[in-house]
Parts: structure tokens; sequence; C-alpha cells
């Protein structure tokens, strides 16, 4: 792939696709035996922000035998880009073309990407469908949680490991490897590979359908892979830095899989049973650890209901004594009400308020009984007056809508329980946010309410007409509800292996990145409903009815560890308004998960004092306000990082380097620090500088030896020099810069005069929707010769500069793929030129 260069400057956010992140493992193809692909089918912000891919990441590179590289779908600019270069979808580590991988396993989030994973399959070269790819493909395989209904994709991959990684995973690739390089030709290696616990291979099960349901229940069952305890040494603590902010950019620590409060709608409460929490001085080590190796600014401790976790507020409370000199803060993903203590809020808004997310999921008391979600009124009233006394100004509330047996009144309910939050919230705050999702309530397998129906289309869109006409208050800001979309999220949730049809034909159409409302079209979907009615005599909407119970459904291959006699009795008391009591507090629910196993793992009460450990590991300086500039190199592919991007990247750096970096502004502290004049994507450079500001006086040798630590390749640290008194930012004091062009062929010495001859040098530059014209005359000092290309003067004013591809464009240079371009000059006075 020798033209990613041109590839790279012709793309939006280029490092996306670079690689060359602090803490990512690079490991030589020739050294391993088995070379997997981490496929994620979204672009590299989200899937840079799951967790479950960072646990994969971390466990497969463990081995030295594996090496795991990282596969992110290109944004749709990269993408037509690829397709019209000829570009193989690649891994960010060496750069492989996926289909030079032994095996390629995708973890899958939303139902939503399928079509995403058909797009990437194609640019990667691999036929999708697995009846008609040959030996030589490599193994593609999927987990995560969207595929516990596997049949929409089961025609694509060879096998889906079902259950936590930490089991099977590792024991799958090599039993693969052996049996591989055996000779045994893959149908027989799939037929071994089945008898590994989590391991569902889609071609051994002849299924056959009348009407909507399998004619048969599978003769054997796949039960998902649980690790029993989860421990520390397993977990990521290096976690990969991204050069550009991602969606959820901080460090995050798992502190407990699995729930037991048996939210009746809720698909991850059921699959991720039994509940296993990790060991307090586990979790402590994990962040005091890797926050020093990341450089996060905040921890976040992920849960599906983290107020559960035994001893969460004296891990809190240490971690905050650890962390509080740095500014790094802590959050809890969301809240259930009957946790939100006073104590518990304190600790989370100790260094900032971010904001508080509270899901009633319903608005009536009645349907909350009847989800399982036995919360009152005044139990969301008191914590939301809990979170506002204590200094928030922003709540997010989550509510569902379309739930079986539910009224226009429930719907109502909605609207008065949120004006009851804004009257509770205006007692502490004048202007009080408070944000509203609603989520259409949407079928899913394994759940108690796996048999109910989608609400009608035209039905979602008039209780959302109610709430809209109800909720007019300023404080109220409703998100944007896709219904066309929603319709889709459930065939795909519920749909079997016809379903694949659809999403094919949807992608021959266009659909891609369909998880992205901006990019999703129903049409590509209905395009092709015609043919699959005659094809199979069904039609999207006879996918989104209700099913009957009794009868096989098309994801009783796989088993949750949940029986169906639990769910079905579950099913009942919802429509009884009947709640069940939550095992982990109270009386084991016989829910069928636990089984042979020692079922729900508590935490050990831990001793505060245990927790005290000497995080800053650097000597002992004067304390004292000292001032540095440091000169740094860009080189390699980090020129393709924007000025943005670099913001972020020294960020976490001065994190990382515990050289106490000082912090400005109260509620959301930032680092004080800036950098020079913003140089061009794609321009290598000796003359870039930083301007930090540390709380102590460290020597610049020192510091210029710990920083260089935790930055990415590329970056290299020239000088650092400092200083008791604040520099004049770099910005206001350079004069101009010379950029060094080196091309195959150079203007003639009368294009350069024409150019420097000109009074007057239009150009249009384009911010977001604005267009402005700007005479970049003024800003060119002078052009001349050199032996291999041009060197070009460039002013800096008030105002900005000429963007050096600006200038050359003049020259009717358009090609920047074959252009070496340096800036290794400044100056302080244009008399130095």
């Amino acid at each position: 792939m020798d033209n990613l260069s041109e590839f790279f400057m012709s793309v939006s956010r280029p490092v996306r696709y670079t690689g060359g992140e602090v803490n990512q493992v690079r490991k030589d193809p020739q050294k391993v035996s088995i070379k997997f692909a981490l496929c994620f089918p979204d672009i590299y912000e989200i899937g840079m922000s799951h967790t479950g891919g960072r646990i994969i990441y971390n466990l497969l590179n463990g081995q030295e035998d594996i090496m795991c590289e990282r596969v992110f779908a290109p944004w749709t600019d990269a993408r037509e880009k690829m397709r019209s270069m000829g570009i193989k979808l690649f891994s960010l580590e060496n750069r492989i073309p996926i289909v030079d991988f032994d095996v390629i396993g995708f973890s899958v989030h939303y139902e939503m990407s399928f079509s995403t994973i058909v797009g990437m399959l194609h640019l990667g070269g691999i036929e999708p469908l697995w009846d008609k790819r040959d030996e030589s493909s490599p193994l593609l395989i999927a987990g995560g949680p969207s595929v516990f209904n596997p049949e929409p994709v089961a025609r694509i991959f060879d096998l889906f490991y079902l259950g936590d990684a930490e089991q099977n995973l590792v024991t799958l690739l090599r039993e693969y490897k052996r049996l591989k390089a055996s000779g045994l030709p893959r149908k027989k290696i799939l037929e071994r590979l089945s008898s590994i616990g989590g391991v569902y291979v889609p071609s051994l099960w002849d299924v056959r359908y009348d009407g909507l349901y399998p004619t048969s229940e599978p003769a054997l069952k796949v039960i998902k892979a649980v690790t029993p305890v989860l421990t520390g040494s397993d977990y990521p603590v290096a976690q990969i830095v991204p050069l550009t902010e991602a969606v959820q950019d901080r460090f995050v620590v798992e502190i407990q899989r699995g729930c037991t409060h048996g939210c009746r709608f809720c698909y991850a409460g059921f699959i991720y049973r039994p509940v296993r929490q990790r060991e307090g001085k586990d979790i402590f080590d994990i962040v005091t650890d890797g926050i020093r190796k990341s450089g996060f600014q905040e921890v976040s401790f992920l849960s599906l209901s983290a107020g559960d976790y035994s001893g969460l507020g004296s891990i809190m409370n240490g971690l905050n004594q650890a962390f509080y000199p740095d500014r790094i803060s802590l959050s809890l993903p969301s809240l259930r009400v009957d946790t939100a203590s006073p104590e518990l809020l304190a600790q989370i808004s100790k260094v900032k308020k971010t904001g508080i997310t509270i899901a009633p999921e319903a608005g009536s008391e009645k349907m909350r009984q009847r989800i399982n979600k036995n919360i009152t009124d005044e139990d969301i009233i008191r914590s939301v007056e809990t979170a506002f006394s204590a200094g928030w100004e922003l709540i997010k509330l989550y509510f569902m809508i379309g739930l079986p047996d539910e009224t226009d009144e429930d719907i109502r309910e909605i609207c008065s329980l949120s004006y009851k939050v804004l009257d509770a919230a205006k007692k502490y705050r004048k202007r009080p946010d408070i944000n509203i999702t609603i989520s259409p309530f949407v079928p899913k397998p394994h759940t108690p309410l796996q048999w109910e129906s989608l609400e009608s289309e035209e039905n979602l869109h008039k209780k959302l007409g109610i709430i809209r006409k109800n909720l007019t208050h300023p404080a109220f800001r409703i998100k944007k509800v896709n219904l066309p979309l929603v319709r889709i999220e459930a065939l795909l949730s519920r749909g079997d292996r016809r379903v694949l049809d659809l999403i094919t034909g949807a992608v021959e159409k266009g659909s891609y990145l369909d998880a992205w409302t901006d990019h999703f079209d129903i049409s590509c979907y209905l395009g092709n409903e015609n043919d699959f009615f005659e094809k199979y005599g069904l039609r999207i909407s006879d996918y989104l009815g209700a099913r009957e119970k009794g009868r096989p459904l098309p994801w009783d291959i796989i088993s949750t560890g949940v029986s169906k006699s639990y769910l079905e009795s579950e099913a009942m008391k919802y429509h009884s308004g009947i709640t069940t009591e939550d095992c982990f507090t109270g009386e084991c629910s016989r829910c069928g998960v636990c089984g042979d196993m020692a079922g729900i793992v508590r935490a050990k009460e831990i001793d505060e004092s245990d927790l005290k450990t000497d995080i800053c590991k650097t000597p002992v300086f004067e304390e004292k306000i000292t001032y540095y500039r440091m000169q740094y190199a860009k080189e390699g592919d980090i020129i393709y990082a924007s000025q943005l991007d670099m913001v972020n990247i020294f960020t976490k750096m001065l994190l990382m380097s515990g050289l106490s970096p000082h912090f400005r502004g109260e509620f959301n502290p930032r680092i004080e620090m800036s950098l020079g004049p913003a140089l061009p994507i794609g321009v290598f450079s000796t003359t870039e500088f930083l301007d930090f500001t540390l709380k102590k006086s460290i020597p610049n040798d020192y510091a210029a030896k710990i920083l260089a630590r935790f930055l990415p390749s590329g970056i290299r640290i020239i000088d650092i020099i400092s200083s008791g008194s604040r520099f004049k930012s770099v910005s206001q004091s350079v004069a101009a810069a010379r950029f060094d062009v080196i091309m195959p062929v150079l203007p003639s010495d009368e294009e350069i005069a024409g150019i420097l001859g000109l009074q007057k040098i239009p150009v249009m530059r384009k911010k977001g929707d604005v267009s402005k014209e700007v005479d970049i005359r003024r800003f060119i000092h002078d052009i001349r010769k050199s032996e291999k290309g041009l060197s070009l003067f460039l002013l800096y004013k008030e105002d900005g500069t000429a963007n050096i591809f600006e200038v050359l464009r003049l020259f009717g240079i358009l090609n920047r793929s074959n252009l070496i371009i340096r800036k290794d000059k400044i100056y302080f006075s244009v008399n130095d030129i």
C-alpha cells in the first residue's frame, strides 16, 4: 500500500487510520503464529470507546503467539477514497489488509451495525457469505452483546463466540490454528471447534421455517462462556490513548459484570448474568496504575448498575484523595435513583460535575412495577434534589414509550414526572437543564418481553406528540427520535437467517453506518421488501409483531443460562403488575443462570487504609509555579494530526507524566498550555512549540526525559526551556516561517515572478457553512528556488497567515502525495529573512 500518503492527505481526520498511539501493541507478524484482526463496525471515535474491545486487545496481545490488531469502519469519505484507489481495509498497527489475517473477529454492540459489517468485508476484498468463501479465506467470527441472536448474520460468520472473552477465546484461536495446521478441511475444523464452550457454528444447524418460526427446537443449545471471577490481572491497564478525541474519552474500569435487578425489558440485564464484582483493591490498583499510563482526565466506573457495587464510596474516596491534585474526575455511566446517596454524589462531584443520568424508564409507577423497576416518584425527586443541592445544573432523564399495555395516561405521566423534576431542580437553580431521551421499546431476545410486539409507528408518533405538546418549558431538551430506524432495529434484533437478504440488499442500495441517524435510510431496506415477500412470504412488519409462546424462536439455539420457563413466568408477572425481588439483596429468583457455578460473586469489604499508595513516582521538587516552552518535531505519520489532535495528545502527555501540571478553571479545570501557530496537515516540522505550566520547578532535562515516554511515535522533543515568568506566546512572537517544498517538477522563474508581482490574491475559505474571501498575497513574503524545490517564506499576522497548500495551488500543484514539505525555520523578525 504505497499510496497511503495520498489517502491520508485526502480524507477527514486522517489520524483515524494512522495508528501509532501511546500504548498500542505492535508485534512482528513473522514472530507470531496467529494473526487476529479485531474489527469494530463503527468509526474510530466510537470503537475506541468500547471496553469489550480493550479487554480483547489486552487479552490476545498478552499471549506471545498471538498478534491482535485493530480495524475500524472508515468514515464515508475514506471509504469512497479506498474504493477509488484500490486500497483494501487494513489494520492500524501494521497496516495489514484484513484478508491477510488468520482470523477476523467482529465485536458487535448494536444490531444497526450489521450493514456496516457487510460493507467492511466488501472493502476488505472478502466474500460476506460463508458458503461462497474458500479454504484460504480467513476464519470469520463474531461476538459481543448483539449476536446473542446471531441468526440475522449467521450466513456471514463461520462461528460465533458467545459470552466472556476471558474464558475460552484464547483456547479457541489456538485450537483453530492447530487443526488448520493438521490439514483438516474447514468443515471438520468447525465441527471440532463447536465443542468449545460458547462457540456456535451456524453451518451445523440446518434450520427450516414454518412462517416466522423454526420448525423444531435445536437439538443442542450453545451455552454462553462465563468467567467465574473478574481478576485484576486480566484487565487492560495501559489503555490505548486515542490520537483524536473519542466519544467517551476517559479511562474506563469495569467494576462488576451482570445485573440482577431484573428489569424485564433489559437485554443486557439478562445476557450478562450472573453478577461478578471485581475486588476493590484490584479496581483501585487498575485505576491508579492505568491513569498514569493513559493520561485521561476522567475515570468511569463501568457497570450496568454501578451504585450496587459493594464499597464503591470507599474506592471513590481513595481515588479522589490520590487524583484531586491532578484534577482527574470520577464518573458513573448512570445511577439508579435508590443508590444516588448524597455521599456518593459528593465523591462524583469532587473535581467537576458532569451530567447526572437518571433512568425512570416509565412515567407512571404502575408501568415501573410492570417492568420491575420498583422506584417511586418520591425516590426520583429525592435524587434530583440531592444532585442539584450538590451543585449540579444538568439532569438527563431516560424514558421508554411503546411498552405493552401502555396507555396515553401513562405517557402523560412522563410529562408530569418531568415537571416534578423541574420543580425540584428550580429550588436550587434558576435555570436548570433537563435533557430528555425518549426511546421506543424494542422487544429483545432472551428477555421476558421477547414475545411482545413493537408498537406501530403511528401510535409511537402519537405518543411522542403528547410528550412534545406538554413538555414546552425551555429547560427541557428532548432528543429527536428516528422511528423508521427503530423498526429496522427491531427487525434485526428478532430476525432469522432469511433477514440477511434484506441486509445485503440494503447494502447494495447504499446502507452503511446505519447506526448513525444521519446516514440511515429506511428506503434501502424497504426497496427489497417485495422481493423478500415473493421469496419467503413474509414482510418486515411480520417480524415486528407478537410471537406465540410455546413455539421455537430463532435465537433459542443460544442459552444465556436463564431458563425459558423463568422468562415466561416473568412475562406473566409483567401483565399482572407483580414485581420480582432482586436476588442480589433478597431471595434467589431461580432464573437458572447460576447452575453449577458459584453464582453471584461479591467483592470483599475493603479498608480505605489499604488504598493508600504513592501515585506520583517523581522525585520531590520545589513547589513553585514554573513556565516551560518545549520545541518539538512532527515526523512520520503524526504529520496527519490536526492542531486539535495535538491539544488532545499533549493534554494526556502532561497528565501521564506525573509532573504536576497547573490547571485553569474551577468547574471544568483544564491544563494551562498553548501551542504555536497551527501547522497544516501533511507538513513535517522541527519548529513547533508547546508552552505549559507546572506547579513545581523541575529540571528541563528531567522534564524532557519524562514527557518523551508519553508521546506517540512521530513527536520528538528537541529542547525544553523554563522560566519563573510567563513566556510571550509563540503565536504572538513569530513573524514568518520558511517552508521547503521538494517536488518532482519545479515552476519556472516566470511563474514565480508572476505570483510575486500580483497585488492581490483572493482565495475562498470555508468554515462550517460560512465561506469567506481572504487576500493571501499579503502573507507571501518571498518564493525562492532551491536545488530540490521551492522555499516559501510566509508571514504571520494578527489575522492569520496563508496555508502552504493555498500557495502551491497558485502554481497548479494539486497532488499533495508527491510532495515533501518541511517547516524547519521560523523568524521572530521579518528583517531576519
